[in-house]
């Protein structure tokens, strides 16, 4: 397993991934535009035996860090990645970091996810998608990742470059 700063080389693997994972995916340009141009971006893809398993797309404006998008393959979903994705991701900050997201309100397992790594929520953005669904803005400040999160990870069993 690697986990390492995304490139735009990583365009199709994630565009594949952002098809087939969310109801209204980022188009190709605007993905094209975040991995090779977007001054604040900070981007991390998570590989498999060179395939890609997920990625997490932010924003850094120290000491704020924007979640602007994360994803882990379906092939891949309810097996432990998504946990690992944000645990090496938080790993790339120090202490002094603030994170915030948005979440759709009917995403519950990312709900669960982001409340498992401390995420609370704070507001609530009225129709801020697409088809009018609310979004849940989460925050968490720091980078630490709860024992029972670091535990479980262990136990799946940690290999170079992760955890």
């Amino acid at each position: 397993m690697l986990f390492r700063n995304a490139t735009i080389e990583d365009l199709n693997a994630i565009w594949e991934i952002e098809k087939s994972v969310f109801s209204s995916p980022w188009n190709r340009n605007q993905l094209a535009f975040e991995l090779a141009e977007y001054p604040t971006a900070s981007h991390w893809v998570y590989v498999k035996n060179k395939s890609m398993v997920g990625y997490i797309m932010s924003h850094v404006v120290f000491p704020e860090v924007q979640i602007i998008n994360i994803a882990v393959s379906l092939s891949y979903q309810c097996r432990g990645f998504g946990k690992r994705l944000l645990s090496c991701f938080f790993s790339e900050f120090d202490e002094e970091v603030y994170f915030y997201l948005e979440v759709r309100e009917s995403n519950l397992p990312a709900l669960i996810l982001y409340t498992h790594f401390g995420f609370e929520s704070i507001d609530i953005r009225k129709k801020y998608y697409y088809d009018g669904e609310n979004a849940i803005v989460m925050a968490k400040a720091g980078n630490s990742i709860p024992q029972n999160i670091t535990n479980q990870l262990f136990s799946i069993g940690s290999e170079h470059g992760m955890v």
